[in-house]
C-alpha cells in the first residue's frame, strides 16, 4: 500500500475501507462489502478506484503527480464467518480479498483505443486529403495564371495575392492531414539528436519569454530518423510548452538511454530506445482532455487548428516509436518521445542538406494526372 497509495502499512490498519475508496465508487463498494454479510457469496472482477493518502508528504508519488489519479484495482473478496456460511447461526467476522493493480491493463487499453481511433480517423483523413489537395492545386495554379494577366498596380492583383496566400495556407493544412494519415513516409538517416533538438528549440523560442534548458548525456545513443520530421515534432512540442507559460519560464529538454523489457509499462517492443522529455511548468492539461490531445482538430487554443500533436504522434509512430503525455493542472506537462536506438553506438551525424541546383535544358515534358482541371493548369504553366 505504501508504494501505490502513499500509506505505510501501519497507517492502513484500523481504517474503514470508505477512507481509501474513491468517492465515485463508494456506493458500489458498499454494496460489494455489505453483500459479504448475507452468505458465502464471493465478489470477483469488481473494478474500483482507490484514492491516495491526502496528507502524502514530500517524495511520494501523489505529490509528484504520477499517481495523483485514483488507482484502478480489480477486487476479489470473500466473507469471513465463525462457522459454515450456510448456517443460520453464523456470525459475520469480516471480509478478506485481493485487490489487483490495473494500471498497466488500463494503460494498454487506453493505448489500444487511441490506436484504433487514430487509425479510423487516419483512413477518413487520407480519403479526403488527396482529392482536396487536387482542388487546391487547381486553385493555386489558376491564381498564378491570372496574375500573369494582371498588372501589379491593379487592385485585382492584390486580391489575387491574398487568395494565393490563403490557398497556400490551406495546402499546408492539407499536407499536415496527409502526414497524419500516412505518417509522412520518413526518409531516415543515422544520426544523433542533441544538436537537432537544440536548433529546433532555440529557433522557436527566439524572442520569447521562455528559455530552453538542455540535459543530454555525452553517451546518448544514436538513432535512425528523418531530420525534417523530427525537427517538426520538436518544434510542435516546444511551441506547446511555451504557450502553456505565457508569463515566461523554462522548457527543459532531457535525453536518456532506455532499455525496455516485456515488463516496461509502455506499449513498446523490448529493445533500446532514446527517450526525449519535453517538460514545462505551465498551466497543465485537464484530465478530461489528456485522452484527446493527439486527436486531429482537437484544440483549446483560440487560433489553433488541432494538427500539431496529431501530426507529431503519427511521425513518431512511423519511426517505430511512441509519443505519450502526462500532466497535472497547475504544475505542468511532460511529453515523452521514444525513438528506437541504433544497434550499436555510432558517431554518425545527420548529413547537411545539399543546396538545390537549377538545371537548364530542352525537351519534352510529360505530365500525367487524372484530373482535367490540373491537366489544363499544368499545360498553361509549362507553356
Amino acid at each position: 500500500m505504501d508504494g501505490a497509495l502513499g500509506y505505510e502499512d501501519e497507517q492502513v490498519i484500523g481504517r474503514h475501507y470508505s477512507e481509501v475508496v474513491s468517492p465515485q465508487d463508494l456506493e458500489r463498494s458498499r454494496y460489494a462489502f455489505n453483500e459479504r454479510r448475507t452468505g458465502g457469496r464471493a465478489t470477483s472482477g469488481l473494478e474500483l478506484r482507490l484514492r491516495h493518502r491526502p496528507e502524502a508528504g514530500p517524495g511520494t508519488r501523489a505529490e509528484q503527480g504520477e499517481s495523483g489519479d485514483p488507482l484502478p484495482v480489480e477486487l476479489r473478496a470473500h466473507g469471513i464467518y465463525d462457522r459454515d456460511p450456510q448456517d443460520k447461526e453464523r456470525q459475520f467476522l469480516g471480509t478478506h480479498g485481493v485487490a489487483r493493480d490495473l494500471r498497466e491493463r488500463k494503460m494498454l487499453e487506453t493505448h489500444l483505443q487511441q490506436e484504433q481511433k487514430m487509425e479510423a480517423i487516419g483512413r477518413l483523413a487520407g480519403g479526403i486529403a488527396h482529392d482536396f489537395n487536387n482542388f487546391l492545386a487547381a486553385i493555386v495554379g489558376n491564381i498564378a495564371l491570372a496574375k500573369l494577366h494582371a498588372r501589379r498596380e491593379d487592385e485585382v492583383f492584390g486580391r489575387l495575392e491574398q487568395m494565393e496566400k490563403a490557398s497556400l495556407r490551406a495546402r499546408d493544412l492539407t499536407q499536415q492531414l496527409i502526414t497524419f494519415a500516412k505518417g509522412g513516409a520518413p526518409v531516415k538517416v543515422p544520426g544523433v539528436l542533441p544538436d537537432l533538438i537544440r536548433d529546433a528549440a532555440t529557433f522557436v523560442l527566439r524572442g520569447s519569454k521562455v528559455k530552453p534548458k538542455f540535459l543530454f548525456p555525452s553517451d546518448l545513443w544514436a538513432a535512425v530518423f528523418d531530420p525534417g520530421q523530427i525537427t517538426q515534432v520538436m518544434q510542435n512540442l516546444v511551441i506547446n510548452a511555451a504557450q502553456a507559460m505565457p508569463q515566461g519560464g523554462v522548457v527543459t529538454l532531457i535525453g536518456e538511454n532506455v532499455t525496455t523489457t516485456e515488463a516496461y509499462r509502455q506499449p513498446l517492443k523490448p529493445g533500446r530506445y532514446l527517450r526525449i522529455t519535453v517538460e514545462d511548468h505551465g498551466c497543465g492539461i485537464p484530465a478530461e482532455n489528456l485522452s484527446k490531445v493527439f486527436d486531429p482538430f482537437f484544440t483549446t487554443k483560440r487560433n489553433g487548428v488541432g494538427f500539431g500533436l496529431s501530426t507529431s504522434y503519427s511521425i513518431i509512430k512511423s519511426h517505430g516509436g511512441y509519443l505519450t503525455v502526462e500532466s497535472v493542472v497547475g504544475m505542468g506537462t511532460r511529453f515523452y518521445i521514444f525513438l528506437p536506438a541504433m544497434a550499436a553506438r555510432s558517431k554518425a551525424i545527420v548529413p547537411a542538406r545539399s543546396e538545390e541546383k537549377l538545371y537548364r535544358g530542352e525537351g519534352r515534358v510529360l505530365v500525367m494526372d487524372d484530373d482535367r482541371l490540373l491537366q489544363d493548369v499544368y499545360q498553361e504553366l509549362l507553356a
